[in-house]
């Protein structure tokens, strides 16, 4: 039976969800779904993002924040899922809310910039 991990966060691009600096504790699972959140290895790093899209060999990540393009990974790259009540479809209806309101915000700061 493999253990639960606790990991330290940074960066944003999962709040309001998950802030900087934050720990977080991820769960071993074999089934992921679209909406769930989870920590994955890409290129020597750790990244917590949440699942968009489900193919046979590849799931589709993106962020809360609205701030990376989605990314594709093997599933043998998922080191556990980040159990939280925003999860499976309550988790796409979040995201999809979560990422307008950001992007909004950051159009809103950028015309501010502008004057």
């Amino acid at each position: 039976m493999e253990k639960i991990k606790v990991y330290k966060t940074t960066g944003g691009c999962m709040r309001p969800l998950i802030k900087s600096s934050e720990f977080v504790f991820v769960l071993p699972q074999k089934r992921i779904r679209c909406g769930d959140v989870v920590l994955y290895n890409l290129f020597g790093n750790r990244y917590l993002h949440r699942v968009k899209e489900i193919r046979p060999d590849k799931i589709i990540l993106v962020d809360d924040a609205g701030i990376i393009s989605p990314v594709e990974i093997s599933l043998e790259n998922v080191i556990g899922v980040y159990p939280t009540l925003f999860s499976s479809f309550v988790g796409i209806v979040y995201n999809f809310f979560m990422r307008k309101i950001f992007i909004f915000f950051r159009m809103i700061k950028h015309l501010k910039l502008l004057c």
